[in-house]
């Protein structure tokens, strides 16, 4: 296959990458042609970065087990543009074990990191907190204090996140008993009987809650969905119009006892399934980059 000209100069001046045996975990995959796989990789020195599996989906492939979510790796790459080729693939440790809800968490987990983390920036504390956060998994009593600690301090890592202790008025400290309205745009509180411009999106929020938030103790449960409609409203802005798919996962999965109801781990296969579908822009992009 050919490659434009313009195309080609572009690709002729980005210098060569190697990397060799970095950590990283497998975010999101899907097929590329008849036995290749496109791979989206976590990694602590290098961000997000899409690579490409040639053979892996062969039947004698031995990195068709590896290419799996929630697996510790050890990856190596090489190439040039925003495309790399993997060129190794070793086990770091044992996979999570997940089932259920906490499949459904744990994907969660990917898509916020897939839809907000940069490609190729270096971030070593997203990736501590990802890889503690996919670990502890299995051990959770609740959902909801734990993905709003994640949401939280993945933010935070991103240099994302409203500083909730200092966030009414001019620099004030919400008070407990005291009701606000929070401007998820601009991270700030206003004092429920100060004026406001009602064209500008915001949501009543209790002190209390912005208190929580703050300190990221979740153990008042009257809190949680406050707390939660302010974390998604947050989540939105950097997330744009596209709703994550993992949510209709969850919404699915809590069911009366999803832990215990042989249904919910089918639910989740067929999600998983259903959002690995070819992108025919990348296999295009792959296209002339290996040509």
């Amino acid at each position: 296959m050919s490659v434009p000209f313009a195309v080609w100069v572009s690709m002729s001046n980005d210098p060569l990458v190697r990397v060799d045996l970095q950590a990283c975990f497998v975010l999101h995959h899907r097929p590329l042609r008849e036995t290749s796989v496109i791979a989206d990789l976590f990694t602590p020195d290098h961000g997000r970065l899409s690579v490409v599996a040639r053979g892996a989906r062969s039947a004698k492939s031995s990195r068709r087990a590896l290419l799996q979510p929630f697996r510790p790796l050890l990856a190596s790459w090489t190439g040039r543009g925003e495309l790399k080729t993997l060129t190794g693939l070793e086990e770091q440790g044992r996979a999570v074990s997940l089932s259920g809800l906490s499949m459904a968490c744990a994907y969660y987990l990917n898509e916020l990191v897939l839809r907000l983390v940069p490609p190729f920036e270096s971030n070593p504390q997203a990736f501590a907190l990802y890889t503690h956060t996919l670990m502890t998994l299995p051990e959770w009593d609740a959902m909801e204090p734990e993905l709003r600690e994640f949401e939280i301090q993945l933010l935070e890592s991103l240099g994302l996140a409203p500083d909730f202790y200092c966030c009414v008025d001019a620099g004030q400290q919400p008070q407990h008993g005291q009701t606000y309205r929070y401007l998820p745009e601009s991270g700030i509180a206003l004092s429920a009987d100060k004026p406001f411009d009602p064209s500008v999106a915001s949501l009543m929020i209790s002190g209390d809650a912005l208190i929580a938030l703050a300190q990221l103790d979740f153990s008042d449960h009257a809190l949680w969905p406050e707390i939660k409609k302010l974390m998604r409203r947050q989540l939105a802005i950097h997330l744009g119009a596209s709703p994550l798919k993992s949510r209709a996962m969850l919404r699915e999965l809590v069911v009366a006892d999803p832990m215990q109801d042989p249904r919910v781990d089918q639910v989740a296969e067929n999600r998983i399934v259903t959002s690995q579908m070819p992108d025919n822009k990348t296999e295009e992009r792959w296209d002339q980059e290996s040509d």
